[in-house]
């Protein structure tokens, strides 16, 4: 369990955009937060693991923008956001491992609309392999759907992004 605070940030009190119709709230308050999670992670035998986490997340004062998009506004009430991560990992041999995490978040305003931009289904995929004892590689595969606008109204596109990702170990 832990308690959180977000102030809001400069922009978001006092930015300016004429050019967009949009302009900072001073009257801004900051976001306080309680989060709880609790998770448990088991061990294979063969080195992989599994691990489940159910999380939720209480946002009063959430900071979003308004109805005319033309600045930001303090959410009355408490915002929730909640749900379970379920992930595991696997060896393939001693040098390639793969990995999977899914996540299932509901998170809606104090009045139960749907909070806007948090993806109700986000699934990541990868793969990493030491390629050589200094050389470390890997691609990852994330793909999120099941998003609402910032207003909870109107659906956003799926979508997918794939990272690739080599370090090498300089040594000391």
């Amino acid at each position: 369990a832990a308690r959180g605070f977000r102030a809001p940030s400069i922009d978001e009190l006092y930015g300016d955009y004429a050019a967009f119709f949009f302009a900072g709230n001073p009257n801004l308050q900051p976001e306080e937060s309680m989060s709880y999670e609790l998770g448990a992670e088991y061990g294979l035998g063969n080195g992989g693991t599994v691990a489940l986490t159910a999380f939720r997340l209480e946002v009063d004062n959430l900071i979003a923008t308004n109805a005319t998009f033309s600045s930001l506004v303090n959410v009355q009430g408490t915002s929730v956001r909640q749900g379970l991560e379920f992930g595991a990992s696997a060896p393939v041999t001693d040098r390639v491992t793969l990995s999977a995490a899914y996540t299932y978040t509901d998170a809606a305003r104090a009045d139960g609309t749907r909070l806007g931009l948090v993806p109700r289904h986000d699934l990541t995929l990868g793969v990493e392999a030491q390629v050589s004892d200094r050389l470390t590689a890997g691609v990852t595969v994330k793909h999120q759907a099941d998003r609402m606008d910032d207003f909870g109204v109107a659906a956003m596109p799926d979508f997918t992004v794939v990272n690739a990702s080599a370090s090498y170990d300089l040594g000391n």
